[in-house]
């Protein structure tokens, strides 16, 4: 009876065999193949480093050998920058320690790797294999994802630090279990192998591909792949007829016989269909994994292939490959992360995608929010919600559409050719087709959808509970079942988003918007972090949060005002090129009847925010009095004013205006500086109203306006911000929070957990650094690391942390330091962020930590 370890390699050993010309020829480099080259290496270390002529490598001999290992294709450093950076006794000397070295190997693989400046696992462990081919294994990047493949990935100790030799003896357990396991195959080049032929049958292993491939419509096939053993789809149109003979069809062939079968298939359709059909039976081979997924929503279960293509005429699904499957677990996991059109029978993955979705083991899906303004089906209001609760339904009224084509809908998930489809209907709007697309496409089963009644309210909210649906019967023909639940007290849309919605009409929302809209319990107002906030605003109705960039300023007033019961707010981000005729009031062209130009008094967004804010006020206080577009502000008499007063804190309006540094602040606010004072405010005892220039009306700031700026003070210092702006500002610093980091990056994965931390000591260490050689306004705030908390896995931090350092972090500290290349590499210490390897970036990046051996 064959072990659990034969049955596991059994399909790679076929395949090793069966690709064995292949690899070889693909491996080939400088006139030897894959083999030749490995037994080249091997009797050049044996020679070269024998005790005898160790003490006599000349560099060139180095180079040359170093130049022919594996490790060193695609490293970023040549052999020859190797040997510059670390010196050739040196280099030799800590060899013959490797090698021939006292203690345990562990010790001395880890003094080798974290005492040789560029050298990894990957060339320490082909050194060594080369040496002793019987004895020690090649660790390297493609020989651990094998391990992952084969499901034997089950070292514990840590990578890397000064335990890293601990994770080599652990890799080289199992890799010798692997080769005793292959040598016992009949072939020769297998039955001779040793430790480099293994990391040659590792290479091949790594090679396999990743599908994933749904059983059935809406599953209904995945009892009988469970029970069977197998992964099968459709093609009973050809396989009734033919039997095995398609296997021997080409793509072309495929089509033509399908097109015979079913003539009522588009030519769209049957290219589609065909062409995964076909890759289901000639791209799909044995040692591939593949994953039965419940459309967007979860996976069924995941295995490994066994077999080629087999037909069973008396299944629904009669195609079919046997799998032995690795897991039958049901999992909840959101499947779009991917963004591939998982609405495909079979589609192909890449290595991370397979593994983020098989490994998730019933994590939730993303949580999205949208704000819905549906389409009316007629010039008149649209109110299908009563209708649409009762049938649990969201939809779109596109009949034409659904009539034209259907179910073939859904195959159209190209968003470019999905657009030029609706272009041909001339009854659809452009716009239309994003919408649909949207709708269709992008909104996933779980995301909670707020739907607008008009542009004011939202009168209830769903949760989408299926896939789309197409029938042209229905009065809104492309649906999705929902579950509804209707608002006791319809909740208000910012104008922001209404402005959004007039474009699009369904809008996706951050979670901390969509809960804003709610209006947080009052208490978290008195939260500790808001006291200063509070008390300024209150003693000057407007604040700026100062500080680098990163430090989260924009998402502290967003919380803030979330946090409040605000009436609404308005968003407007100040540059260069910003001026009073956008902000307050100004002259635009516009052309008569006859084509003529004139010029019209255009209301900026600051004017049309006070007037809101102003009108809500008189509505708050019972008082019948209104701002008119185009009219001075009304006068008020001094009960009114009491009266206005006191509904000031149940109505308040918060203007944010993101980079006001950035902006000319006397240009933009012209004479109306004066008015943000708080004793100058509408209502109050020192009023004032200035006639503004353009319009001859009367204007002034209502009482319940408030104004949140923030200021980046790596563009601008706040020394250099005009006086009056600064008097009439009460000012907050927003420092890097590492306290935030580190509650935030929190993991009960000790690997994830590992990169975490050296990425908040790195960070630290860097803004310590540019502290002393530039100043704290210059710092890297730590919301640059935030988007690492939804990473999972090493691998997944790792990246994060990768892309963040090299591409904004590295290119911000180039900025500061463009004329001044020493004082960035004092920042940023040698080589950070260049390396290639992901071991070699994290030792570099460790290197900026207090605690250099971290990792």
């Amino acid at each position: 009876m064959a072990t659990e370890l034969q049955e596991i390699l059994q399909p790679y050993i076929l395949r090793f065999k069966q690709d064995f010309p292949e690899l070889e020829e693909t491996t080939s480099i400088q006139g030897k193949t894959g083999l030749e080259r490995r037994e080249y290496v091997k009797n050049s270390v044996q020679r070269l480093f024998s005790e005898d002529t160790v003490d006599h490598i000349t560099e060139d001999e180095l180079v040359d050998l170093l130049d022919s290992t594996t490790a060193m294709f695609g490293y970023i450093y040549d052999s020859t920058t190797l040997l510059e950076g670390v010196g050739l006794d040196t280099f030799l000397t800590k060899m013959k320690y490797l090698l021939y070295g006292g203690g345990d190997l562990a010790d001395r693989y880890a003094a080798f790797i974290n005492g040789t400046k560029n050298v990894g696992p990957a060339l320490t462990s082909e050194l060594l294999c080369s040496f002793s081919p019987d004895e020690y294994a090649c660790l390297n990047g493609t020989a651990e994802k094998a391990l992952k493949i084969l499901g034997l990935d089950t070292m514990t100790a840590p990578k890397t630090g000064r335990r890293c030799g601990e994770y080599y003896l652990e890799f080289n357990e199992i890799a010798g279990k692997i080769l005793a396991e292959i040598r016992e195959d009949a072939d020769p080049l297998l039955q001779n192998a040793d430790y480099s032929t293994l990391d040659y049958f590792l290479y091949s292993v790594a090679t396999v591909n990743f599908w994933k491939i749904a059983p059935g419509k809406n599953s209904e096939n995945w009892d009988l792949c469970k029970s069977e053993n197998v992964i099968a789809v459709g093609g009973e149109e050809l396989v009734i007829p033919y039997g095995e003979s398609i296997f021997d069809l080409s793509l072309e062939e495929l089509k033509e016989k399908y097109a015979e079968k079913a003539p009522e298939s588009s030519e769209r359709s049957i290219s589609n269909q065909m062409g995964q059909y076909y890759c289901f039976l000639h791209d799909i081979r044995v040692g591939d994994l593949v994953l039965a997924n419940r459309g967007y929503q979860g996976v069924h279960g995941w295995g490994v292939v066994v077999s080629g293509p087999k037909v069973q005429k008396q299944w629904k699904y009669p195609t079919y490959h046997e799998v032995k499957w690795r897991s039958t677990d049901e999992t909840i996991v959101d499947l779009k992360k991917c963004k591939r059109n998982f609405q495909n029978t079979t589609v192909g993955l890449s290595f991370k995608e397979f593994y983020s979705i098989v490994e998730a083991d019933g994590v939730l899906r993303t949580e999205n929010y949208w704000v819905y303004l549906p389409p009316s089906l007629t010039d008149g209001p649209c109110a299908p919600f009563e209708d649409w609760r009762e049938e649990g339904v969201v939809g779109l009224p596109y009949r034409t559409l659904a009539e034209k084509y259907g179910d073939e809908l859904l195959e159209f998930s190209d968003p470019e050719t999905f657009r030029k489809m609706i272009g041909d209907d001339p009854d659809k709007d452009p716009m239309n087709a994003i919408l649909a697309y949207t709708f269709l496409f992008t909104l996933q089963e779980g995301d909670t959808m707020l739907i607008s009644r008009g542009l004011q309210t939202a009168v209830g909210q769903v949760v989408v509970v299926s896939e789309p649906e197409i029938d042209p019967d229905r009065e809104y023909p492309i649906s999705r079942e929902a579950e509804w639940e209707i608002f006791e007290n319809e909740v208000s849309i910012p104008s922001d988003l209404q402005h959004e919605l007039i474009d699009k009409r369904l809008v996706r929302i951050e979670k901390a918007e969509y809960e804003a809209l709610f209006h947080q319990d009052a208490d978290t107002m008195n939260h500790p972090e808001f006291t200063k906030m509070n008390r300024l605003l209150r003693a000057k109705n407007q604040v700026i949060l100062y500080g680098p960039p990163g430090t989260g300023k924009t998402y502290t007033a967003q919380r803030y005002i979330a946090a409040h019961n605000a009436g609404t707010r308005a968003f407007v981000t100040f540059h260069p090129s910003f001026a009073y005729e956008d902000f307050i009031e100004g002259l635009r062209p516009r052309t008569d009847d006859e084509g003529r130009i004139c010029y019209e008094i255009d209301d900026g967004i600051f004017k049309t925010f006070c007037r809101d804010a102003f009108n809500a006020l008189m509505n708050e206080a019972g008082l019948e009095r209104r701002w008119e577009k185009g009219r001075s502000v009304p006068a008020l008499s001094p009960e009114e004013k009491a009266d206005a007063l006191a509904a000031r804190e149940r109505v308040p309006f918060f203007m944010v205006i993101d980079e006001i540094n950035r902006g000319d602040i006397p240009r933009i606010f012209g004479e109306l500086i004066t008015l943000l004072e708080k004793d100058k405010r509408l209502c109050t005892e020192n009023e004032l109203v200035t006639t503004l220039p353009y319009s001859k009306t009367d204007f002034g700031i209502p009482p319940n306006l408030f104004i949140i700026g923030t200021m980046n003070t790596a563009d601008r210092s706040i020394a250099l911000l005009d006086i009056a702006l600064r008097r009439r500002f009460g000012f907050i610093e927003v420092m890097p929070d590492y306290e935030v980091l580190e509650e935030m990056l929190d993991s009960d994965d000790p690997a994830v957990q590992e990169i975490f931390d050296l990425a908040v000591d790195a960070l630290r260490e860097v803004n310590a650094r540019i502290t002393r050689n530039y100043d704290r306004d210059h710092q890297i705030g730590h919301s640059y690391l935030m988007k690492l908390q939804g990473c999972t896995t090493r691998d997944e931090a790792v990246e994060g942390l990768r892309t963040t350092w090299e591409c904004e972090v590295i290119p911000l500290l180039q900025e500061y330091f463009y004329d001044s290349p020493q004082k960035l590499r004092e920042c940023l210490g040698s080589d950070v962020g260049m390396p290639d390897d992901e071991e070699e970036f994290l030792r570099a990046l460790s290197t900026l930590s207090p605690n250099e051996n971290q990792v």
